[in-house]
């Protein structure tokens, strides 16, 4: 009677361990936003259940040999993996034809977002994809324009306390995104972790890729702009703009004191004091 016991404790712990193995990995493989893991690994063991079932054995030993490889492969293609390590790709170089007039259309997209006591805090991509990072469940791929951005900023679907994602093309990616990321406690120090949850994530971000990140804040009529791990806080709307622009290295037509430069400072005074 004893030894039965055992035997059924045994039984019993041995599939608590292994369905909590099982349990745990489908949860770290449903991390990952872009690919649907969790299917393909159901997959697998759906065709070693069916094999082992009608006693397929050439089969069986194939999947149980290969079991190694397919696991070494859902990490390497496991997003938060990617996220941990910071792998990122490259976008194409940007050209002076795609960029326009796109940071100004922005810059004064986020004078309005102020004026209406909204915040914007806006991710710009520049040659580091932030697909592995950051998630928009909207998703543009439009061009960056000032009615565009104003039009979104003034729609109940807005949510001003997620990130307006754009790139350095001049396009807007997508609205209310959210990072995908893991924070690690190591890399803080007491002052990093004192900071606003936005700042924070922006300075893990801008550390490890060339992202340009920025908050126009209502309650201080001003911009934060975080670069390179680097925050300068209270920036006008054209010292923001000329910021942008020396980062981006865009085209000669947009740097120094350009009348577009000019122009762009008075409409900010203008809509500052308004």
């Amino acid at each position: 009677m004893a030894a039965e016991l055992f035997s059924y404790i045994k039984a019993g712990l041995e599939i608590i361990f292994f369905t909590s193995i099982i349990y745990y990995f489908c949860v770290w493989l449903k991390k990952d936003k872009n690919k649907n893991l969790v299917v393909y690994f159901f997959s697998y063991c759906a065709i070693f259940s069916f094999a082992a079932l009608l006693n397929l054995a050439t089969i069986v030993t194939f999947l149980i040999t290969c079991a190694p490889i397919a696991l070494i492969l859902f990490i390497i293609f496991h997003q938060e993996l990617l996220q941990r390590n910071f792998i990122t790709l490259t976008n194409m170089p940007i050209t002076s034809l795609e960029v326009a007039d796109w940071p100004e259309q922005l810059i004064r997209a986020s004078l309005h977002a102020i004026n209406n006591n909204k915040q914007l805090i806006c991710v710009i991509e520049h040659r580091a994809d932030l697909k592995p990072f950051l998630y928009t469940p909207l998703v543009f791929n439009a061009p960056l324009a000032q009615n565009l951005i104003t039009l979104l900023i003034d729609s109940p679907g807005f949510d001003q306390k997620k990130i307006f994602w754009c790139n350095a093309h001049g396009k807007l990616i997508g609205i209310n995104g959210e990072w995908q990321i893991t924070p690690h406690e190591t890399w803080q120090t007491q002052s990093v972790a004192d900071l606003p949850a936005w700042k924070q994530d922006a300075l893990l971000m801008t550390l490890k890729t060339d992202t340009i990140i920025f908050k126009a804040d209502p309650s201080k009529r001003s911009f934060d702009v975080i670069i390179k791990g680097v925050t300068y806080e209270n920036l006008a709307a054209h010292q923001t703009l000329l910021l942008l622009k020396k980062q981006l290295a865009l085209s000669s037509s947009f740097k120094g004191d350009s009348s577009n430069d000019r122009i762009l400072q008075k409409h900010t005074h203008e809509q500052l004091n308004h």
